[in-house]
Parts: C-alpha cells; sequence; structure tokens
C-alpha cells in the first residue's frame, strides 16, 4: 500500500514546492512563530497524572490567569490558520495552479483565505467539543456513585474518542483543501473531504503515520543540530547564548519543514482526489455559486 501511495514523488514535490518561491516562507514564518510560542507557554505549564489533579490546578488558578491563557491560546489559533490557509493557496500557485482568485498577494486575499479556514477549523473544534461534552455527562453521573471509577471511565472514554478524533482531523483536512481551492462552501467541501476520507481511510491512516513520523524526526533532528551549534558556540565564543541560537536556528528550520511538510499534505490530496477531475468541476461548477447552488461532490479516482 505505501508503494501505491508513491511516498517518493511526493517527496519531491514537497522538496521543491519548499524552495521554489517567496511567498510561502511568509507564512510558513508564521506557522514556525505560532509553534515557538505555544512550545515555550506549554512548558509553563504544570504536569498532571489525573484528570482530578488537572481540575485541582484549574481551581487553584485565578480569573485573570485563565483568561491570559484562553487568550493566548486564541492568538495561536488564529494564527495557525492564518498562516496555514494562506500556505496552501501559495503552494498550489508553486505546483502549477496560478489561476486561483484568493492568491494570497494582497491583504484582501489573506484575509478571505483565513475568515473561510478559521470558520471550518472552528466547526471542527466545536464538534469534538461536543463530543467531549457528551462524553462527559454519563462519566461524571457515573463516578458521582463511585468516585474511584473517574480515572478509568475516563481513559476508556478516552480510547473511544480517538478514532473520531482521528476521522475528524482527515475529514478538516481535505474538506480544507476543497474550502481553499474549489468554489466549495463550508458545508460542500465537509461533504466532499468526508466522501473522499471514507474511500481512502486505510491510505490516508499510512500517510497521516508517516507524516507523524517524519515530524518527530525532524524534531529529533533539530534538536541533535541546536545542542551541536550551541557547543560550537560556546568554543569559539560567539555572542549568543542558548537560549537565543535554538530560538533563531528553530524558527528558520521549523519555517522551511512547515512548508514541506504543507506541500507534502497537498500533493497527497491531489494523488487521491484526482486533481484534473476536480479543476474540470470546478470550472463547470463555477456557475454555481451565483445562484447560491450547492455544488456536488468533486469524483476521486
Amino acid at each position: 500500500m505505501l508503494e501505491k501511495l508513491q511516498l517518493h514523488t511526493l517527496l519531491l514535490s514537497a522538496w521543491r514546492a519548499s524552495l521554489s518561491k517567496r511567498l510561502p516562507w511568509i507564512f510558513g514564518s508564521l506557522l514556525a512563530v505560532a509553534g515557538v510560542i505555544e512550545s515555550r507557554v506549554t512548558a509553563l505549564l504544570p504536569d498532571t497524572s489525573s484528570f482530578q489533579e488537572f481540575l485541582n490546578i484549574i481551581s487553584e488558578k485565578s480569573g485573570e490567569t485563565i483568561l491570559s491563557f484562553l487568550l493566548i491560546f486564541i492568538f495561536l489559533f488564529s494564527l495557525e490558520i492564518l498562516g496555514k490557509s494562506n500556505l496552501i493557496v501559495s503552494l498550489s500557485s508553486v505546483t502549477g495552479k496560478t489561476d486561483l482568485p484568493n492568491h494570497p498577494d494582497n491583504p484582501a486575499a489573506v484575509g478571505r483565505n483565513f475568515f473561510r479556514a478559521f470558520l471550518l477549523e472552528c466547526l471542527a473544534l466545536f464538534f469534538l467539543l461536543a463530543v467531549i461534552l457528551v462524553f462527559s455527562i454519563p462519566f461524571f453521573i457515573a463516578s458521582s456513585r463511585n468516585p474511584e471509577a473517574l480515572d478509568t471511565l475516563l481513559n476508556l472514554g478516552f480510547l473511544v474518542f480517538i478514532p473520531i478524533a482521528i476521522a475528524t482531523f482527515f475529514i478538516s483536512q481535505f474538506a480544507l483543501f476543497y474550502l481553499l481551492l474549489s468554489p466549495l462552501r463550508i458545508r460542500g467541501s465537509i461533504e466532499a473531504g468526508s466522501s473522499l476520507f471514507s474511500r481512502y481511510i486505510f491510505p490516508s491512516l499510512l500517510f497521516g503515520l508517516f507524516s507523524f513520523t517524519l515530524t518527530a524526526f525532524f524534531t529529533f533532528c533539530i534538536n541533535i543540530v541546536i545542542l551541536g551549534l550551541a557547543a560550537l558556540s560556546k568554543k569559539m565564543s560567539l555572542p549568543l547564548d542558548d537560549a537565543s541560537l535554538s530560538l533563531i536556528i528553530g524558527l528558520i528550520f521549523f519555517a522551511w519543514f512547515s512548508i514541506f511538510q504543507q506541500a507534502l499534505w497537498l500533493a497527497f490530496f491531489k494523488s487521491i482526489a484526482g486533481q484534473d477531475k476536480t479543476e474540470e468541476l470546478v470550472k463547470e461548477k463555477e456557475s454555481a455559486l451565483d445562484t447560491q447552488t450547492l455544488p456536488e461532490i468533486p469524483p476521486a479516482q
């Protein structure tokens, strides 16, 4: 199955796309900045071994502290969507599609891409929160009679929640491509993404595992590089401390990797969605937007 995905072709396409133009680097840098800030904020959070311990820590925090973390989360969430949505469109132009009306070369197009992607990501987030709420209600009712069973029930609920979260992730990924690269609206994009994932569940899971492994390997290599350069800078007495050096290197390399990884996902999406057929259908359905008619789901290969 991995051979059918032609990973070497996808990797080569992503490599070329990550080195070709300057515009993707702008939005890739936004993703890198969001990732670095997120890692620094996460490092400040206390480690918890149980849900009850987490609730106790939250209850000890003041309202201002909780509000601050909430605002930081909203900022990082928005920054990631701003970078990701416009990076997808700019990479699509790099890989051959140059006639997109929402090409992010002006503030209006950047804002439109962000707004559409923000609505889609919020729908996915609210759906997951609703699933968690539905799961939590019977668990808390059962644990009220037997408090010691709360952790066991939460673990069981987490096991059930994992496949739902994975499916939601892939559907939202594919829907985002449809939303930004075709005239489909949010509803049509979600339907198209769901249909595509249902037809290619196993290849999608394999590619997702490959992407996750690649990210972990890249992060490990960057940490090794940072440690090596930090040791070298001390020997050479460079006027940079370890924190500044790791920040600079992390931003540069993670900006490139954000572009590479997104280009890899875009190449995989095109390989299973049938990009030529989608483009033909898009041209046929452009008039449907004027009459507020929902386009049909683009066919997959």
